[in-house]
């Protein structure tokens, strides 16, 4: 799912492609659309140099893509330039390997990381699908098919010399023979005084002692030494044929059995058919060097101590001992049978196997949700659009119609009006314009007089110049005149003075 692009990024963005970028407003949502898409990759500014040399400050893309590899999604680091004729231009990607990969030349990068491929060799900046969107689904679809790195392999250092404890080697010792013929639950000499050896310890020196294969079957001898403290102390023994004894000078001696409330005693070997004899060991000279087993263990080699004297234990007289009492058999029903190893393996694998599954589908599923509930947004989103511009619309439709019946009805109007026109006769001018009163207009035609007067006494002047006219034939006319517009300039400026137009 894409995410939304901080504020500071998109203004950050907008004021370096307004610098030196072509198409600013394509170069912009391209960019913005693979930020929301892949939100492991970050922009920034950076020198590249070209193959001829010259450098330019670019636009540049550095972080990883999400790729699919035989069900597995890596991410590839890549680093994609974008120039300044972009969308004209196609960028550059290149693969950029961190210090823990190394680059895995093939069809699509060469030896330097740059990446080859004819989308960017037929690259149709016209074409509004060739983007930059488009350009990484390309390069998550061919590093699928073909990883272009690959993990360096670690180097294995040697582990540091484990520093040895304080108390003296370990020896170990194997059971006599005939003691545990005897009695198989009675501890030897050295397993009444020695501390249980845990796992955690036996882990903690970077080996397990492994079980020693013989022969026959051996039975685990469960220790008679009871701790203290369960919660506080060591933690359970381990099972083993082989005790590790403390120091040799400590005097052994017999532990006391454990009470019922730690541990739960041993039940007689009568009892008990589901625990095997334990083995007889032949005793065998000591080998100077064990070899290791299959696993790469190694066992130290078997010492004897013939100096310590075994227990004894009397002879059993079965002849004078009393039969056994018979114990009533339990109505309880038998105790369920463990369960098969191998069929409970098989069980978790099948789990584990449909846990995987079943996690892979709820996954798919809640991507097709995802992507069904932003549909279902974008849907309502288009619908409240729909329906917003559905009602402009009715306004604009209500609009025009009353407009339309407001047209009709003027033209109707004017229409009259012309007929109305065509059928009156020709206007006078004079009596159109006309004043509100008889007197203004006597003052209106006096005026008209006045400036005829002085434009005809003009034309006479103009006409003596010329020598049209004589010198008396211009003096009778001028006087003439002079006098009629006294005459009519005494009588405008009376009506002046009773209409109020002028001041004394």
């Amino acid at each position: 799912m894409s995410r939304p692009v901080p504020h500071q990024t998109l203004e950050w963005l907008h004021r370096v492609l307004l610098q030196e970028y072509r198409d600013v407003n394509r170069t912009y949502s391209d960019v913005v659309v693979v930020l929301q898409s892949y939100p492991s990759l970050a922009p920034r500014t950076h020198v590249y140099t070209y193959e001829n040399g010259n450098s330019q400050l670019l636009l540049n893309f550095h972080g990883t893509i999400p790729t699919t590899f035989r069900s597995a999604v890596y991410n590839i680091p890549v680093s994609i330039w974008i120039p300044h004729e972009y969308p004209f231009a196609a960028p550059f990607a290149f693969v950029t390997p961190t210090a823990s990969m190394s680059l895995r030349p093939g069809n699509h990068v060469d030896t330097n990381g740059r990446v080859y491929h004819p989308y960017l060799s037929y690259w149709n900046g016209t074409d509004p699908q060739t983007n930059l969107l488009g350009l990484c689904a390309v390069l998550c679809d061919i590093f699928g098919k073909e990883p272009p790195v690959y993990g360096k392999p670690q180097q294995q250092q040697q582990p540091a010399p484990l520093a040895q404890p304080s108390q003296p080697p370990q020896q170990y010792s194997q059971p006599s023979v005939a003691a545990q013929h005897r009695n198989p639950f009675a501890p030897g000499p050295h397993l009444a005084h020695q501390a249980p050896i845990s796992q955690d310890s036996l882990i903690s020196f970077g080996t397990v002692a492994p079980a020693y294969n013989t022969a026959h079957k051996q039975s685990q001898v469960p220790s008679y030494a009871a701790a203290p403290n369960f919660s506080q102390q060591q933690p359970p023994t381990y099972a083993s044929q082989y005790q590790q004894p403390d120091a040799p000078s400590s005097v052994p001696h017999i532990p006391q059995l454990p009470q019922q409330s730690t541990q739960q005693p041993m039940p007689p070997v009568s009892q008990t058919p589901h625990l095997e004899q334990p083995p007889i060991y032949h005793p065998q000279p000591p080998l100077p060097q064990t070899p290791n087993n299959a696993n790469g263990f190694s066992f130290p080699p078997l010492s004897y101590h013939p100096g310590q004297p075994l227990p004894s234990v009397p002879p059993r007289d079965i002849i004078d001992e009393s039969p056994p009492a018979v114990t009533p058999v339990s109505s309880q029903p038998a105790p369920a049978l463990p369960p098969h190893p191998e069929q409970t393996r098989l069980l978790n694998d099948i789990a584990a196997v449909l846990q995987k599954k079943s996690t892979q589908a709820q996954s798919k599923m809640q991507q097709q949700a995802d992507h069904l509930r932003g549909t279902l947004d974008m849907l309502k989103r288009t619908e409240a659009q729909l329906a917003r511009q559905q009602s402009e619309l009715t306004g604009i439709s209500e609009a025009c119609a009353r407009n339309k019946t407001i047209l009709k009805d003027k033209i109707k109007q004017a229409e009259a009006s012309i007929m109305e026109s065509s059928q009156r006769g020709d206007v006078n001018v004079d009596e159109i314009v006309c004043a509100e009163a008889v007197v203004f207009n006597q003052l209106y035609e006096l005026t008209a007089d006045d400036l005829a007067i002085e434009d005809t006494i003009y034309v006479l002047g103009k006409a003596l110049d010329r020598e049209r006219i004589s010198l008396d034939i211009f003096l009778k006319h001028t006087r003439t005149l002079a006098r009629e517009q006294f005459m009519k300039r005494a009588l405008v400026r009376k009506i002046a003075l009773d209409t109020g137009l002028s001041h004394r």
